[in-house]
């Protein structure tokens, strides 16, 4: 929550104010309710919710305080033989994976249909206008939703990238959501701060969903468990994309316990957040489109050096973009690895893949990508022969 509210566009519009600094008015996403979903009642979390509410409110922004209901574990051993709570107390394992799919379930249920506004008991004022006053004045049903976990600390254009992207989210069908985060955007694989891409992986860690896409069978059929790998799946995917940063605008900070004990987290605590403070409502997306995006990064792609093995695409690497073939996914996983691409991947798409394609920056300069046989490209790409 700290940063959200230091990154917050009315943070930086009211210091102006106050300063007698020319202030440019917020965009739409700065008055967007705050909503906190906590899993259970403890005091300790709701006291930090608390804290933070009377911040926000000083701004003129509303804040909901949501208690979900943990769903109750009967089990002794999982389904995989092992115990469902770990040494600190906290379950791991499938039990987690399930409890944390029912809570998106039930919360994601509960903002897109507006039932949190009517909840009374959600609303934190500490000061100001009385609860009366929102009751009477409660805010639209949500076109997106912003979604961020706890352990998660954004970047200082977050808003601005949210906000831009809104209406490619809204108008484009070929789209599913737009994440902030790149799961292999290391140190040193990235380089472009302003550079953003469509990616058939969804990477989520801060990401945005449209109430068009919600209620397009993803609301409805929403998992028992696992929920982003279920997104990842064709049958939900359905060809969509995700447009995602080659900077990521999130970091995750989490460094132990979760449901996987943390296994993603030790991954990825090495990717790059950006610190330029971008006004992404002044950046001309327009490239983003499906098909101009599709034209324009095949012609990028096979303008590349094509590299016989990895040793000879590390020898290129510095006077070029390189492309390298990897004939199945085992061989995409040992040449992810020689070159600390993240090697996994779900429902058969790579992470951060673009129709089969991985792209890093080698030491932040030239590009690799490491791509399927050119007769899968041209027929992904619709190039004709």
């Amino acid at each position: 929550l700290e940063s959200i509210y230091k990154y917050h566009p009315m943070t930086k519009y009211v210091k102006l104010k106050d300063t007698g600094d020319p202030a440019t008015p917020p965009y739409r996403m700065a008055g967007a309710p705050i909503i906190v979903s906590q899993d259970g009642d403890k005091k300790e979390v709701s006291d930090v919710a608390k804290k933070y509410a009377a911040k926000f409110e000083e701004l003129g922004i509303p804040f909901y305080l949501m208690h979900h209901k943990p769903r109750p574990v009967t089990v002794q051993v999982d389904q995989f033989g092992g115990k469902p709570y770990g040494r600190d107390g906290h379950l791991r394992g499938p039990e987690a994976y399930k409890s944390l799919s029912d809570h998106y379930n039930w919360g994601l249920h509960r903002v897109f249909s507006g039932e949190v506004y009517h909840d009374t008991g959600a609303l934190l004022i500490t000061n100001g206008k009385t609860k009366d006053y929102f009751t009477k004045n409660t805010p639209p049903n949500p076109s997106r939703v912003v979604i961020l976990e706890e352990d998660i600390e954004i970047a200082i254009d977050f808003f601005s990238y949210m906000n831009a992207t809104a209406q490619l989210l809204d108008t484009d069908s070929m789209l599913l959501a737009v994440s902030a985060f790149n799961d292999n955007g290391f140190q040193s694989m990235v380089s472009d701060n302003n550079r953003l891409m469509r990616s058939d992986f969804f990477p989520g860690l801060g990401w945005m969903l449209s109430r068009g896409v919600w209620e397009d069978g993803i609301g409805s059929n929403w998992p028992e468990g696992w929920w982003d790998d279920w997104l990842r799946d064709e049958k939900q995917r359905r060809g969509r994309h995700i447009i995602r940063p080659e900077v990521s605008r999130t970091y995750h900070f989490g460094k132990s316990g979760g449901a996987s004990d943390n296994w993603m987290g030790k991954q990825i605590e090495n990717v790059a957040v950006n610190k330029k403070d971008i006004k992404w409502e002044s950046e001309d997306l327009s490239y983003l489109e499906e098909s101009t995006f599709r034209r324009n990064y095949w012609e990028i792609i096979t303008a590349a050096k094509v590299a016989k093995d990895t040793k000879n695409a590390m020898n290129l690497i510095g006077s070029s973009n390189i492309i390298l073939t990897y004939n199945d996914l085992k061989d995409f996983v040992l040449k992810a690895k020689y070159f600390g691409i993240m090697p996994d991947e779900r429902a058969g798409v790579p992470r951060t893949a673009y129709k089969g394609v991985v792209e890093v920056k080698v030491k932040g300069k030239n590009s690799l990508f490491l791509a399927p046989p050119r007769d899968k490209l041209e027929q992904d790409f619709s190039i004709s022969t």
